[in-house]
């Protein structure tokens, strides 16, 4: 594996020098853009036996979006690694159907809600995303999403009925997310957010909260409620915050979900927050758009550029049967950005454990090498 990486970083090292995006102009207003992201990892477990220091594909994400700007875009993304759908949906603008009537969205698309969840696979501060983020979003569903801006807010809502294209979450959700951010402008951003959810799942599934040691390579889960069935809706909600200031960030959220059980089962709870801070020297910053952060950017004239971050992670999930399963984390990470498409991520997380028959107190060191445009 280590071997691989050093083979594709010398083969796309070249990309660094590339300022903008790869697409072709099928015609003034038309384009068509591929999509990759291929994420390489290894980690090294100590402390907890039942881990295996181990190695391999996160993700090998490819695809298409062919826009006609401002008013369509048709994108699809297959994960050919995992051998699952990503994004696929169509999108109409507000030229395509009313002026100043918002955006809309048909197909498969991450439900609206959160920040961290939410945010592009390719643009992931972390190699993971935090305890809290993994027991609650609720991940990619079929359904119609309508959006629309007005000065500092912005709304979104959607409908998902039916399934993801995977056939991994059958029922109904509806969704709902708002963002005020009264400072939106590159390396000045302040911004908080508020989303809400509620699922009916089909009376045949089987729903799973749970969550991993904050690494994808670790066989074990470090938060498990297990198979749970007669889930009658499922609720949710979060408040997120997000501060910007040249190279330094805040970023945090409090997450919730809240299981209704029918034929006396106990109901479920699962909650949980993070607080994350990070440093960019050098004069660049996070990027911001959309409602989201993306990858940091080198600044003028730079081949390259530097982020140090550090995060606090914590969550409990509760089943209605002794003992409370709760855990949290340390995660002290780097980013190293060479150029538009190449990242190198370390990562060592420190993890406590309140239930030590899922997974006792231990540390890893994770790595990362990602291609993505």
């Amino acid at each position: 594996m280590f071997n691989a990486m050093v083979v594709l970083a010398l083969a796309v090292l070249p990309l660094r020098a590339i300022a903008a995006p790869l697409a072709w102009e099928l015609d003034q207003h038309t384009v068509l853009t591929p999509k990759l992201n291929l994420a390489l990892d290894r980690a090294w477990f100590s402390g907890e036996p039942r881990l295996d220091d181990g190695q391999g594909v996160r993700r090998a994400e490819i695809g298409l979006a062919l826009e006609h700007r401002d008013v369509f875009e048709l994108t699809a993304v297959y994960d050919v690694d995992a051998g699952n759908w990503a994004d696929v949906f169509l999108q109409l603008d507000s030229r395509a159907w009313k002026a100043g009537a918002g955006r809309l969205r048909l197909g498969q698309i991450k439900v609206p809600f959160g920040l961290e969840g939410l945010g592009s696979s390719s643009a992931t501060s972390f190699l993971e995303t935090a305890l809290a983020t993994q027991l609650v979003f609720p991940g990619r569903r079929v359904g119609l999403e309508w959006s629309n801006s007005w000065q500092a807010t912005t709304l979104r809502a959607a409908y998902f009925s039916g399934n993801d294209l995977d056939g991994g979450n059958p029922g109904s959700m509806a969704a709902a997310r708002a963002v005020w951010a009264p400072r939106a402008e590159p390396a000045d951003v302040l911004h908080l957010g508020l989303s809400a959810a509620q699922e009916s799942p089909h009376d045949t599934a089987t729903v799973r909260l749970r969550a991993r040691p904050e690494s994808n390579l670790a066989e074990h889960f470090l938060l498990d409620g297990g198979a749970l069935t007669q889930v009658d809706r499922i609720r949710r909600g979060a408040i997120d915050g997000l501060w910007i200031k040249g190279g330094f960030s805040l970023q945090g959220e409090l997450l919730q979900a809240r299981l209704a059980r029918d034929a006396g089962q106990p109901d479920v709870r699962a909650r949980g927050h993070y607080l994350t801070a990070s440093w960019v020297p050098g004069g660049a910053s996070r990027s911001y758009a959309d409602g989201s952060v993306g990858n940091v950017k080198p600044g003028s004239g730079a081949a390259s550029a530097f982020e140090f971050l550090l995060r606090y992670s914590d969550a409990q999930l509760e089943t209605g049967a002794a003992p409370e399963h709760r855990a949290h984390s340390w995660t002290l990470g780097s980013n190293w950005y060479l150029g538009q498409y190449l990242k190198f991520q370390l990562n060592l997380v420190q993890v406590r454990s309140a239930q030590p028959a899922l997974l006792d107190d231990h540390r890893s060191l994770q790595a990362r090498m990602q291609l993505a445009f």
